[in-house]
């Protein structure tokens, strides 16, 4: 009878230790699965730098042209914030980018008031916007971009971001590269619809770029996601048409601004 008890005293003992064994080979599995998730980006605040070459903006056909590329720096240069959570982003000039001639010359432009606020749910941008002398309130659809995405890939920010080509009105081209460990589809100024966040945006017949230079990783208050509501109402269309309208006397140099402009 005392060898029968000791018996299954061991086999208890045993059985024990490999249900002991099984728990612990469970939750390193757990773990290693878990540590092996990408980790994904829901809600914070981007900074991006905008730069435009100025020299290739003035191109290379009049004296005037050259005087100004000698005395004035290539580029001029823009800091924009985008803040974000998974449903809404809004985008704005942010900090002051420093001494910049091309500003100081040409009057450094009417962004400061500008908002631009998306809604990724119900597919609706809100954007008070100032044109020439005139605040606009642009109620329409989110900016329509015909994307092709591609496999070549790049770093910003320290995201891996993979390139995709764009086209909008028929002959406009963008190269933007975007994140999907940030999982909004938005991005910087009307450039969205890929599948996380754009990161990197090029426009090459406007020789501008804005690129990410960090992410803040804090939750956005509900002020700084509040759409914009001052200006005239108007839809992208009456927006476009009315620049156009002003813009058709200016000779050669219309429709550059027209799209420096509206964009």
């Amino acid at each position: 009878m005392v060898e029968l008890s000791i018996s299954k005293t061991f086999k208890n003992i045993e059985v024990m230790t490999i249900k002991n064994f099984l728990v612990i080979v469970a939750i390193t599995f757990c773990g290693l699965v878990a540590n092996a998730q990408p980790t994904f980006i829901y809600k914070g605040k981007i900074e991006f730098e905008k730069k435009v070459n100025m020299h290739k903006t003035l191109g290379d056909n009049n004296s005037w042209a050259e005087q100004m590329k000698s005395r004035l720096p290539q580029y001029s240069t823009s800091y924009y914030d985008l803040v974000f959570d998974e449903h809404q982003s809004t985008f704005k000039l942010g900090r002051e980018a420093g001494d910049d001639p091309w500003k100081k010359m040409w009057g450094g432009g009417n962004e400061e008031e500008d908002l631009l606020y998306n809604n990724y749910d119900s597919g609706q941008t809100i954007t008070s916007k100032q044109v020439f002398e005139k605040l606009y309130l642009i109620k329409d659809s989110l900016f329509p971009i015909e994307w092709r995405i591609t496999n070549d890939t790049r770093d910003i920010a320290g995201f891996e971001c993979r390139k995709a080509v764009g086209r909008f009105f028929d002959s406009i081209y963008v190269v933007a590269f975007y994140t999907e460990e940030i999982i909004t589809p938005g991005g910087p100024a009307n450039y969205v619809g890929l599948p996380g966040m754009i990161l990197g945006v090029a426009l090459p017949r406007f020789f501008t770029t804005m690129f990410a230079t960090k992410l803040e990783l804090e939750t956005p208050t509900a002020k700084q996601l509040t759409p914009p509501s001052k200006g005239k109402k108007a839809t992208r269309t009456e927006m476009f048409t009315q620049v156009k309208e002003a813009t058709k006397d200016w000779g050669d140099e219309g429709p550059k601004i027209f799209w420096r402009t509206v964009l």
